[in-house]
């Protein structure tokens, strides 16, 4: 009996423990506005100079657009990513879902066992981390064409440091 009451203890210590770290993500990340359903939009353009230096990324530039939602009485935190690769036009996305936070860092999963990402904000939201592991991403121009990439296939491509940007920036991520 003594350990089932241990368990039970644990187990909502560990869920309060949770709990605090998804607020805290949510207010580093969002702010006073984290009680309403909303999207915020983090964004990075790697210039010529850092490409020049870093020959071996792939990643032309990468956008990620976190939306906070209610959905049957469930708050969730989604993520969509957007990416163009050096040399081509064409546009290149992913999705799904964030859970196990952990202070400032949300693991982020890719719908369909497409890898995960860890996204880590600064405590005034105003920068976000990306470290992907495994992470995959869609060519999303072309319905009949279902290529998938391994986003960080390149050492040069698995942490990416992005700045919270208007929504603008996220456009054509999709939801």
């Amino acid at each position: 009996m003594r350990r089932f009451i241990l368990s039970i203890a644990f187990g909502l210590a560990a869920s309060s423990v949770h709990a605090a770290d998804w607020d805290r993500f949510l207010q580093a990340g969002f702010g006073a506005a984290a009680a309403k359903d909303r999207s915020v939009c983090y964004a990075r353009v790697y210039d010529a100079g850092h490409l020049a230096a870093n020959k071996a990324q792939r990643i032309r530039d990468v956008a990620i657009k976190l939306t906070l939602r209610t959905e049957n009485g469930e708050r969730r935190l989604d993520h969509n990513v957007v990416t163009h690769l050096v040399g081509s036009r064409q546009k290149y996305w992913s999705g799904g879902q964030c859970g196990d936070y952990r202070g400032l860092v949300a693991r982020c999963f890719v719908e369909g066992d497409g890898g995960a990402a860890d996204f880590t904000l600064d405590s005034d939201g105003k920068t976000l981390t990306a470290r992907f592991d495994d992470f995959h991403i869609w060519r999303p121009q072309d319905a009949a064409d279902e290529t998938t990439m391994t986003f960080d296939k390149s050492p040069a491509d698995k942490v990416a440091k992005l700045t919270k940007a208007p929504m603008s920036a996220c456009a054509g991520v999709g939801d």
